[in-house]
């Protein structure tokens, strides 16, 4: 099994797609691959289940489909997206998605805030010549 977890990071990592950490959890006897924007599971049955983020775009799903199809296995699954929040906490599928949205416009008004204080400061404080 070592092996075709070893086939599947280097076929990954040979598609320009970074593996961060793969590991085996004993409390439900699979193994877990970390990359870039994506998530591989697999056990023993060598069903891959591929989990995109949210923050994954089709081309980069296409890629990563497609580096994986050339690995032999029984089939490739299509799993839920994913995200993670600033404490780490980890949300899938639609949750996901409107977390992601919450981030896009909390980020949108921090922006914004900061380039009105940028404006109001230049336009109203005194200035001195060096």
């Amino acid at each position: 099994m070592d092996k075709f977890i070893e086939r599947i990071c280097n076929k990954l990592n040979e598609n320009n797609i970074p593996v961060f950490r793969a590991l085996f959890k004993r409390k439900d006897s699979k193994y877990y691959i970390m990359a870039d924007k994506v998530l591989v599971v697999t056990d023993e049955s060598r069903v891959i289940n591929i989990c995109f983020s949210v923050a994954s775009t089709p081309e980069y799903a296409a890629k990563v489909v497609l580096a994986l199809k050339s690995i032999k296995s029984e089939k490739i699954e299509i799993g839920e997206s994913f995200i993670y929040n600033e404490k780490g906490e980890y949300f899938g599928g639609d949750e996901a998605y409107k977390l992601m949205e919450k981030l896009k416009k909390d980020k949108i008004l921090a922006d914004f805030i900061s380039e009105q204080m940028k404006k109001h400061i230049l336009i109203n404080e005194d200035c001195y010549n060096c």
